[in-house]
């Protein structure tokens, strides 16, 4: 919040307040920084994404799916559609992101009852070992409690050191939401 209400010039405060409108009117979904303390989640930084990619771009003022933004798109459409998917099948579903301090980072991890998936979002063809380094970390911070994904546009499932690499249509399965 303070970065954005530096960049409004409004107080810290009235930044927070107006994310929490945009919540409870589900424009935007907060995604908490993971921790293994309540304490420490509160205290970290969370992101915020809009329900809805079209959106994004409407603000944005741009439709074009351009090199410089095919990430960031393609993780705000995974991360909508697994929120979505999860409702739509009465999930209850805690959904975060993991970042230290080193700078390792997982983009999604989502836990149901007690089951743990961290999930990588590359909007590329291509995956590598290089592409489960924040999982492989996650998993450690975790002592192993979790399954690792990489959803890409690949269309090939693949086994990896790491985890698992596939593309959004086959993440269903391997999370056990719905039968092949």
């Amino acid at each position: 919040f303070a970065k954005m209400s530096s960049l409004a010039e409004i107080e810290r405060t009235s930044a927070k307040r107006y994310f929490e409108i945009l919540e409870d009117t589900l424009v935007v979904h907060r995604l908490e920084a993971f921790s293994k303390s309540e304490k420490v989640r509160i205290i970290q930084h969370p992101r915020f994404h809009l329900f809805d990619v079209g959106v994004l771009n409407g603000i944005m003022g741009n439709f074009e799916v351009s090199p410089d933004r095919i990430g960031r798109l393609f993780e705000h459409l995974v991360i909508q559609t697994i929120r979505a998917t999860a409702q739509a099948l009465d999930k209850d579903v805690r959904m975060s992101i993991f970042r230290t301090a080193g700078g390792a980072e997982v983009d999604l991890i989502v836990e149901v009852g007690h089951k743990m998936f961290a999930i990588e979002i590359k909007a590329t063809k291509k995956i590598t070992t290089n592409d489960f380094r924040g999982l492989v970390q996650f998993s450690n911070f975790v002592g192993g409690k979790n399954r690792s994904f990489v959803v890409s546009l690949d269309p090939l499932v693949q086994e990896f050191k790491g985890g698992i690499a596939l593309p959004l249509q086959e993440l269903w399965s391997h999370l056990g939401w719905i039968e092949h």
